[in-house]
């Protein structure tokens, strides 16, 4: 589970429970108790602000690395905190006071707030307990500071240092590691492509790529032209997928968003479905690569019941695989699930 996570670079999670159902697409046999462990009780898991600024679960030795190229929008993003009212020296001082604050002990945004207004002023508390995260979130993209265990429904903070006092302190090449990976995970992709899935900008991008130069091929993709690594290129050729491969894939899935372009997984025509607004992203219908429908849970009576909604008449073959998915989506959770099946509708 953990090498899984890694593969794709984490899991984006500002939804826990599809971060968990992420990873039940990619193992076999795991239940969301296995991911829970690994986050709150061995600690190989993190959750963490990494890429695009949104939270996502980790490999805990790769926190560090994974961070180290992201950084220099967030630290940018530290200077215009001084709109706030905040000097970029107090900036410095909060976030400081918070790693402190949260050294020994997981606390809550409010409680990191009341542990060190003292210390940094009262008009700070407001970026500390922001919803968005604020300067906590400030410290955590900074690798100082990470998510702890919940409690009581609350999220708490823990100091990185105290909570994952083995995590691998990133090389000078981190950048090239993490594009190396990216290519390797969602390859061919453009420089545009990891722009848009790192949050880094363009010229980061193509400047870290140039010492990639001698491991990159430039291919053709629907989309025009992409980067793939010299050593996939030949695997990627003779690769012969079992068809039909089918997966249901949570809202937010990493797949539906490593690349700026959607027409190499979803109709154009049927891309409104999945992609909502306020970046919303549906949990998506898999054949083969492709996007064919959607679905949803909803709890009924003493079962879970799972939604299909497909963009077009599926055949038996594939309502038979969909239906085994629903299955292991249970399987999962550790309770009974149906799928029920909900007319195709138009484009």
């Amino acid at each position: 589970m953990v090498s899984a996570c890694g593969d794709v670079i984490g899991v984006q999670a500002q939804v826990l429970g599809a971060a968990r159902l992420s990873l039940r697409a990619r193992v076999e046999g795991i239940t969301a108790a296995d991911v829970d462990r690994a986050l709150w009780s061995d600690r190989t898991l993190v959750k963490a602000w990494a890429m695009r600024g949104t939270l996502h679960l980790l490999p805990s030795e790769d926190l560090l690395g994974t961070l180290r190229p992201l950084q220099g929008k967030p630290l940018r993003d530290l200077q215009g905190w001084s709109g706030a009212g905040l000097t970029a020296k107090e900036i410095q001082g909060v976030v400081a006071a918070i790693v402190a604050a949260v050294k020994d002990r997981a606390l809550t945004r409010g409680e990191i707030a009341d542990a060190i207004v003292g210390q940094v002023g009262e008009k700070a508390r407001r970026w500390i307990e922001h919803q968005w995260g604020g300067l906590v979130r400030s410290a955590c993209l900074l690798g100082l500071a990470c998510f702890g265990p919940p409690r009581g429904g609350e999220t708490t903070f823990v100091s990185r240092e105290s909570w994952l006092p083995g995590a691998r302190i990133p090389t000078a090449s981190a950048g090239v590691l993490l594009i190396r990976r990216y290519l390797r995970s969602f390859g061919p992709a453009s420089a545009q492509d990891a722009s848009a899935w790192s949050g880094m900008g363009v010229r980061e991008v193509l400047s870290i790529a140039e010492g990639l130069r001698e491991e990159l091929v430039n291919v053709k993709t629907a989309d025009g032209q992409g980067w793939i690594l010299r050593e996939d290129l030949r695997a990627l050729e003779t690769a012969k997928l079992l068809s039909p491969c089918v997966n249901l894939l949570p809202n937010f899935d990493t797949y539906l968003l490593a690349h700026r372009k959607k027409d190499a997984v979803i109709d154009p025509a049927r891309k409104s479905k999945v992609y909502r607004p306020a970046g919303w992203i549906s949990a998506a219908v898999l054949v083969d690569g492709r996007v064919v429908g959607t679905w949803s849970l909803e709890r009924v009576a003493r079962q879970i019941e799972v939604g299909i909604t497909p963009f077009a008449t599926m055949p038996k073959v594939v309502r038979e695989a969909v239906a085994a998915e629903v299955e292991d989506v249970g399987r999962f959770l550790g309770e009974l699930a149906e799928p029920r099946w909900i007319r195709p509708r138009r484009a």
